[in-house]
């Protein structure tokens, strides 16, 4: 405290903080070499997770066909059984006509 009572972090008797200096941070630019590097190596890793993408695409598209042909085939299997159930075999000893 000075001699008047006052912090010695306010300014001149307005009891309002003295101003404070903010500190900030150097940014450093890359340079062209750098800035090539690192848009290759991202460019690099686009390219594998593109891989990746198609790659699961690719599975997903042959699990979708095959569950299609399953589909299809128990749709049939279904037509099948309903017209054999509407035809109805004679009992023992009757005459089909």
């Amino acid at each position: 405290m000075n001699s008047e009572g006052e912090d010695s972090k306010t300014s001149s008797g307005t009891g309002s903080p003295a101003p404070s200096t903010i500190s900030v941070g150097y940014y450093r630019r890359m340079t062209p070499e750098e800035d090539l590097l690192a848009t290759i190596s991202g460019i690099e890793v686009l390219l594998k997770q593109r891989q990746q993408l198609m790659q699961e695409f690719a599975t997903v598209k042959k699990r979708n066909i095959e569950i299609n042909q399953f589909s299809q085939f128990s749709k049939s299997m279904d037509k099948v059984m309903s017209a054999r159930k509407e035809v109805k075999a004679p009992k023992r000893g009757q005459i089909a006509f």
